[in-house]
């Protein structure tokens, strides 16, 4: 059983993780939604490795993964 400060930390952490990443990013995001343990961002498409090399290069037990949606699809 986890501790109620747990998710705190937890979401402190994910914080710090998205005020950091999108400031490297530092391009121009038309859209970035996270929800729990799942991140909808969209950014130019050459663009797409360096985003997912910034996200997991914040901290190395923290890895993303990239799923592209298309025809007007997240999946």
């Amino acid at each position: 059983m986890s501790s109620s400060l747990s998710s705190i930390l937890a979401d402190i952490v994910l914080q710090n993780l998205e005020k950091e990443t999108l400031r490297r990013l530092n391009i121009d995001i038309s859209f970035y939604y996270w929800y729990v343990n799942d991140v909808a961002i969209a950014v130019p498409h050459g663009m797409i490795d360096n985003v997912l090399k910034v996200f997991n290069s914040f901290h190395d037990k923290i890895q993303f993964t990239l799923e592209i949606g298309g025809d007007n699809l997240i999946f």
